[in-house]
Protein backbone atom coordinates (compact mmCIF):
# COMPACT_ATOMS: atom_id res chain seq x y z
CA UNK A 1 0.00 0.00 0.00
CA UNK A 2 2.80 2.45 0.86
CA UNK A 3 4.51 2.08 -2.57
CA UNK A 4 1.14 2.68 -4.24
CA UNK A 5 0.54 5.84 -2.19
CA UNK A 6 4.05 7.10 -3.00
CA UNK A 7 3.55 6.45 -6.71
CA UNK A 8 0.15 8.13 -6.92
CA UNK A 9 1.37 11.09 -4.86
CA UNK A 10 4.24 11.61 -7.29
CA UNK A 11 1.78 11.96 -10.18
CA UNK A 12 -0.19 14.65 -8.37
CA UNK A 13 3.02 16.42 -7.32
CA UNK A 14 4.32 16.38 -10.88
CA UNK A 15 0.97 17.71 -12.04
CA UNK A 16 1.20 20.93 -10.02
CA UNK A 17 1.27 23.49 -12.87
CA UNK A 18 4.00 25.82 -11.65
CA UNK A 19 4.31 27.55 -15.01
CA UNK A 20 0.58 28.05 -15.30
CA UNK A 21 0.29 29.49 -11.79
CA UNK A 22 3.20 31.93 -12.14
CA UNK A 23 2.15 33.16 -15.58
CA UNK A 24 -1.41 33.57 -14.33
CA UNK A 25 -0.12 35.48 -11.30
CA UNK A 26 2.27 37.77 -13.20
CA UNK A 27 0.33 38.38 -16.44
CA UNK A 28 -3.20 37.19 -15.61
CA UNK A 29 -3.31 35.03 -18.73
CA UNK A 30 -3.21 31.29 -19.30
CA UNK A 31 0.01 30.00 -20.91
CA UNK A 32 -2.16 27.33 -22.53
CA UNK A 33 -3.64 30.06 -24.72
CA UNK A 34 -0.52 32.10 -25.53
CA UNK A 35 2.82 31.64 -27.30
CA UNK A 36 3.74 27.92 -27.35
CA UNK A 37 0.55 27.02 -25.47
CA UNK A 38 2.10 24.88 -22.73
CA UNK A 39 3.04 25.30 -19.08
CA UNK A 40 6.78 24.74 -19.47
CA UNK A 41 9.64 27.05 -18.58
CA UNK A 42 10.26 28.23 -22.15
CA UNK A 43 6.68 29.35 -22.57
CA UNK A 44 6.64 31.00 -19.15
CA UNK A 45 9.81 32.85 -20.14
CA UNK A 46 8.24 33.94 -23.43
CA UNK A 47 5.15 35.35 -21.71
CA UNK A 48 6.35 36.54 -18.28
CA UNK A 49 10.08 37.08 -18.75
CA UNK A 50 13.30 35.18 -18.25
CA UNK A 51 13.25 35.34 -14.45
CA UNK A 52 9.84 33.66 -14.27
CA UNK A 53 11.03 31.11 -16.82
CA UNK A 54 14.08 30.38 -14.67
CA UNK A 55 11.94 29.92 -11.56
CA UNK A 56 9.58 27.59 -13.42
CA UNK A 57 12.43 25.56 -14.91
CA UNK A 58 14.20 25.22 -11.57
CA UNK A 59 10.99 24.20 -9.83
CA UNK A 60 10.07 21.66 -12.50
CA UNK A 61 13.57 20.23 -12.39
CA UNK A 62 14.43 20.09 -8.70
CA UNK A 63 11.07 19.97 -6.92
CA UNK A 64 9.22 17.72 -9.37
CA UNK A 65 12.10 15.69 -10.76
CA UNK A 66 14.83 15.46 -8.12
CA UNK A 67 13.15 15.87 -4.73
CA UNK A 68 10.65 12.97 -4.89
CA UNK A 69 13.38 10.50 -5.81
CA UNK A 70 15.70 11.84 -3.10
CA UNK A 71 12.89 11.32 -0.58
CA UNK A 72 12.50 7.74 -1.81
CA UNK A 73 16.23 7.20 -1.35
CA UNK A 74 16.08 8.58 2.18
CA UNK A 75 13.18 6.21 2.90
CA UNK A 76 15.29 3.38 1.42
CA UNK A 77 12.75 2.56 -1.27
CA UNK A 78 13.93 0.19 -4.05
CA UNK A 79 15.27 1.48 -7.36
CA UNK A 80 12.25 0.31 -9.30
CA UNK A 81 9.94 2.45 -7.13
CA UNK A 82 12.27 5.43 -7.45
CA UNK A 83 12.09 5.00 -11.23
CA UNK A 84 8.30 4.76 -11.18
CA UNK A 85 8.09 7.89 -9.04
CA UNK A 86 10.25 9.81 -11.51
CA UNK A 87 8.26 8.64 -14.51
CA UNK A 88 4.94 9.50 -12.86
CA UNK A 89 6.22 12.97 -12.00
CA UNK A 90 6.95 13.53 -15.70
CA UNK A 91 3.55 12.13 -16.70
CA UNK A 92 1.87 14.40 -14.15
CA UNK A 93 3.78 17.40 -15.46
CA UNK A 94 2.92 16.62 -19.10
CA UNK A 95 -0.70 15.66 -18.49
CA UNK A 96 -1.67 17.57 -15.37
CA UNK A 97 -4.80 16.38 -13.54
CA UNK A 98 -5.39 20.01 -12.58
CA UNK A 99 -5.46 21.26 -16.20
CA UNK A 100 -7.59 18.61 -17.92
CA UNK A 101 -4.48 16.58 -18.88
CA UNK A 102 -2.62 19.47 -20.45
CA UNK A 103 0.79 20.65 -19.30
CA UNK A 104 4.43 21.04 -20.26
CA UNK A 105 6.93 19.00 -22.27
CA UNK A 106 8.69 17.24 -19.38
CA UNK A 107 12.27 18.17 -20.26
CA UNK A 108 13.19 20.00 -17.04
CA UNK A 109 11.52 17.35 -14.89
CA UNK A 110 13.40 14.61 -16.73
CA UNK A 111 16.68 16.45 -16.13
CA UNK A 112 15.77 16.52 -12.44
CA UNK A 113 15.44 12.73 -12.54
CA UNK A 114 18.94 12.46 -14.03
CA UNK A 115 20.28 14.62 -11.21
CA UNK A 116 18.59 12.45 -8.59
CA UNK A 117 20.15 9.29 -10.04
CA UNK A 118 23.51 11.04 -10.51
CA UNK A 119 23.57 10.36 -14.24
CA UNK A 120 26.44 12.76 -14.82
CA UNK A 121 27.47 11.49 -18.27
CA UNK A 122 23.91 11.81 -19.49
CA UNK A 123 23.67 15.32 -18.06
CA UNK A 124 26.88 16.22 -19.86
CA UNK A 125 25.44 14.99 -23.17
CA UNK A 126 22.22 16.93 -22.50
CA UNK A 127 24.25 20.08 -21.83
CA UNK A 128 26.32 19.71 -25.00
CA UNK A 129 23.39 18.91 -27.27
CA UNK A 130 20.69 21.20 -25.86
CA UNK A 131 22.61 24.16 -24.45
CA UNK A 132 25.66 24.33 -26.74
CA UNK A 133 24.43 22.87 -30.06
CA UNK A 134 20.78 23.86 -29.75
CA UNK A 135 20.65 27.18 -27.96
CA UNK A 136 24.00 28.78 -28.76
CA UNK A 137 24.96 27.39 -32.19
CA UNK A 138 21.74 26.56 -34.05
CA UNK A 139 19.36 28.79 -32.03
CA UNK A 140 16.75 26.01 -32.05
CA UNK A 141 16.78 23.38 -29.31
CA UNK A 142 13.88 21.19 -30.48
CA UNK A 143 15.70 18.51 -32.46
CA UNK A 144 18.62 18.53 -30.02
CA UNK A 145 16.25 17.81 -27.14
CA UNK A 146 14.97 14.80 -29.08
CA UNK A 147 18.52 13.59 -29.82
CA UNK A 148 19.40 13.98 -26.12
CA UNK A 149 16.54 11.72 -25.10
CA UNK A 150 17.38 9.21 -27.85
CA UNK A 151 20.95 9.04 -26.53
CA UNK A 152 19.79 8.62 -22.93
CA UNK A 153 19.26 4.82 -22.86
CA UNK A 154 22.62 4.20 -24.56
CA UNK A 155 24.61 6.60 -22.40
CA UNK A 156 22.89 5.38 -19.26
CA UNK A 157 23.65 1.77 -20.10
CA UNK A 158 27.28 2.35 -21.05
CA UNK A 159 28.60 4.95 -18.65
CA UNK A 160 26.36 5.71 -15.69
CA UNK A 161 26.06 3.86 -12.41
CA UNK A 162 22.49 2.56 -12.78
CA UNK A 163 22.40 0.15 -15.77
CA UNK A 164 19.26 -1.45 -14.34
CA UNK A 165 17.44 1.83 -15.08
CA UNK A 166 17.97 1.62 -18.85
CA UNK A 167 14.30 0.73 -19.37
CA UNK A 168 13.38 3.85 -17.41
CA UNK A 169 15.25 6.01 -19.91
CA UNK A 170 13.53 4.22 -22.79
CA UNK A 171 10.18 4.93 -21.18
CA UNK A 172 11.08 8.60 -20.72
CA UNK A 173 11.98 8.80 -24.41
CA UNK A 174 8.59 7.35 -25.36
CA UNK A 175 6.83 9.83 -23.06
CA UNK A 176 8.64 12.76 -24.67
CA UNK A 177 7.82 11.49 -28.18
CA UNK A 178 4.15 10.95 -27.35
CA UNK A 179 3.89 14.40 -25.78
CA UNK A 180 5.44 16.03 -28.82
CA UNK A 181 3.10 14.28 -31.23
CA UNK A 182 -0.05 15.01 -29.24
CA UNK A 183 0.98 18.44 -27.93
CA UNK A 184 -1.78 19.72 -25.67
CA UNK A 185 -4.40 18.10 -27.87
CA UNK A 186 -4.22 20.81 -30.55
CA UNK A 187 -5.75 20.01 -33.94
CA UNK A 188 -2.91 18.62 -36.11
CA UNK A 189 -4.51 19.72 -39.39
CA UNK A 190 -4.62 23.48 -38.82
CA UNK A 191 -1.21 24.35 -40.30
CA UNK A 192 -0.37 21.29 -42.41
CA UNK A 193 -1.45 17.90 -43.62
CA UNK A 194 -1.91 15.43 -40.78
CA UNK A 195 1.16 13.27 -41.53
CA UNK A 196 3.45 16.26 -42.10
CA UNK A 197 2.29 17.90 -38.87
CA UNK A 198 3.06 14.75 -36.88
CA UNK A 199 6.54 14.55 -38.42
CA UNK A 200 7.21 18.22 -37.67
CA UNK A 201 5.98 17.79 -34.10
CA UNK A 202 8.24 14.78 -33.60
CA UNK A 203 11.38 16.41 -35.01
CA UNK A 204 10.86 20.11 -34.31
CA UNK A 205 8.18 20.15 -31.55
CA UNK A 206 5.96 22.43 -33.63
CA UNK A 207 3.48 22.09 -36.49
CA UNK A 208 5.72 23.60 -39.18
CA UNK A 209 9.42 23.17 -39.86
CA UNK A 210 10.51 26.81 -39.80
CA UNK A 211 11.08 28.14 -36.29
CA UNK A 212 11.00 31.74 -37.52
CA UNK A 213 7.63 31.29 -39.21
CA UNK A 214 6.27 29.38 -36.21
CA UNK A 215 7.39 32.08 -33.79
CA UNK A 216 5.72 34.64 -36.04
CA UNK A 217 2.47 32.66 -35.99
CA UNK A 218 2.29 32.27 -32.23
CA UNK A 219 3.40 35.70 -31.06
Amino acid sequence: MIPFIIAISSYFLGGIPTGYLLVKFTKNVSPLNFAYKNTGASNASEISGKMIGLIVGTSDCLIKGTLPIIICKILEQPNYLQAIVGILCVIGHNWSPYLKTRGGRGVATSIGILIAFQMWWSLLIFTILIAVMGRFIFKDTAIWVLLSFISLPFIGHQFDNEPSLTFTWVFLLLIIIFKRITGNWENPTIHNKFQLTLMNRLLFDRDIKSKTNWDHKIL
